[in-house]
């Protein structure tokens, strides 16, 4: 049995399940092959515990603060079904009775390309032709390549979450990686009354500006994690009922180790190899082609995190190229990250040493502005983090950094005027609502505005002899 379609998904991901709507609503001929994968969204998860660890916080704080009567105490158990309760909600919207409903013929099982006597997918007895194929079965943890600690065994990041392993976590942990979801996972992690040791073997955060990194760090190590860095661990022993590491110069005694040092391709299983392209490490081009351009591959092997921003990035890019011609490409550039430590730091494009590289130190202009100089950071008393923003001598921003509150949402309007090419100036007359965060993007675009009036002495002379017109009248 055949069928013939105009697009055949693999991995019933959200990525996946977001490429097979969008493609649907095209009008396109859309099989969805589930591979064994369930649909879930991890970042929900890790999301989840990160909030977990935020309510204990407050809850503790709170604590502090009561008059009279007491604070209930927070159970984690029932912190675990709530937000997997709310998780549930969310998967049943694109549940494959859903999909089905919507168009796409999903079909449960695990399949392989083949080549002869043409390219098609085998699955459950069919064979899937089709125009194009997309894999979107996204990535899984990377294997510690250190032998002794794979003898001694570890838990994965991914499989924390779930109970009753989040509940038995014994009380010494320690986080071995320098992945955005480390630093947040050894955040919730002593929030939750854990005592935690995070080992990295570079710096903190080297990709980012040194000054976010350093807030971060504080942060980190004022909440009582002990943070090694620059310190790669050379080996693990297992001493019952202890777990001891060499860390640089130092040994480490712990419960339990927990590995969250970034992912690898999930591609075994579908006979990449018969098309040359290899599972472990595909050559993708920014088109998003294998080297067999019917198939795609998207899921960035760099989204540790599985932001879905940049998720359905590469699903539409993949998307586009895979219905019609294949002219679009990726610019990864273009999006935001984000580290969501407590406070939040994200960044847009370039960093201050990238864009001196690139531009020249003559050629930027960087401008800082700090959270305690904002109403609503006062009055929340959230005023640790900042704005660093990057521009060039016209005011074009080249990218931008924000540590602190509500850091996650204030970076979407950067990057939406970044990507439309919106000077700086245009930010200036955004007249937010007051209090509220986003004062702190307007207050720095003023500040631009005032170092160019008075930085040009033309129009600074302009506007002095109006004023003494004016004054004379």
């Amino acid at each position: 049995m055949s069928g013939e379609y105009d697009l055949v998904i693999i991995g019933f991901t959200p990525e996946g399940i977001y490429t097979a709507l969008n493609a649907v609503s095209l009008n396109a001929r859309v099989a969805l092959v589930s591979q064994n994968c369930q649909g879930e969204n991890l970042a929900l998860y890790r999301y989840s515990l990160r909030e977990i660890g935020r309510c204990y916080k407050e809850g503790k704080n709170a604590a502090q603060f009561a008059i009279s009567g007491q604070i209930n105490e927070i159970n984690l158990e029932t912190e675990i079904a709530r937000r997997e309760s709310a998780i549930a909600t969310i998967a049943e919207q694109n549940s494959p009775a859903i999909l089905s409903a919507a168009g796409v013929d999903f079909i449960e099982g695990m399949g392989e390309f083949c080549r002869r006597p043409q390219l098609a997918f085998i699955v459950a007895g069919r064979k899937l032709r089709s125009r194009s194929y997309i894999v979107a079965m996204g990535t899984r943890p990377r294997l510690p390549e250190l032998k002794s600690l794979q003898e001694v065994g570890y838990l994965t990041a991914d499989l924390l979450w779930r109970s009753p392993t989040l509940q038995q976590l014994p009380q010494n942990l320690a986080i071995l990686g320098n992945t955005f979801f480390a630093l947040e996972l050894a955040q919730s992690l002593v929030r939750l009354g854990k005592t935690i040791t995070l080992a990295i073997d570079t710096r903190i955060l080297p990709q980012e500006e040194p000054e976010a990194a350093r807030l971060i760090q504080a942060q980190l190590e004022g909440e009582g994690i002990e943070l090694l860095t620059d310190s790669p661990v050379t080996q693990v022993k297992k001493i019952p009922p202890k777990k001891w590491l060499q860390v640089g110069d130092r040994a480490i005694e712990t419960d339990e180790i927990i590995w969250a040092a970034g992912c690898q391709w999930n591609l075994e299983g579908l006979n990449l190899e018969a098309f040359g392209i290899d599972p472990a490490s595909p050559n993708i081009n920014p088109k998003l082609q294998t080297c067999n351009s019917q198939i795609y591959i998207c899921g960035s092997i760099e989204d540790e995190l599985k932001l879905s921003s940049r998720s359905q990035y590469e699903s539409d890019i993949a998307l586009h190229n895979a219905l019609h011609f294949s002219t679009c490409k990726g610019d990864r550039d273009r999006l935001p990250h984000a580290v969501f430590t407590d406070p939040n730091l994200t960044r847009i494009g370039l960093t201050e040493e990238r864009a001196k590289q690139k531009y020249g130190e003559k050629n930027i202009v960087v401008y800082h502005r700090y959270f305690k100089q904002v109403s609503l950071a006062l009055l929340r008393e959230e005023t640790t983090g900042f704005l660093k923003i990057i521009l060039n001598r016209k005011g074009a921003i080249l990218g931008a950094t924000i540590v602190g509150s509500q850091a996650t949402e204030l970076i979407n309007l950067l990057t939406l005027a970044r990507q439309n090419q919106i000077s700086i100036d245009r930010l200036a007359e955004l007249y937010p609502i007051s209090p509220s965060f986003s004062e702190i993007i307007w207050q720095t675009a003023r500040d631009w505005q005032r170092d160019r009036l008075t930085k040009n002495p033309s129009k600074n002379y302009i506007r002095h002899l109006w004023l003494t017109l004016c004054r004379r009248n």
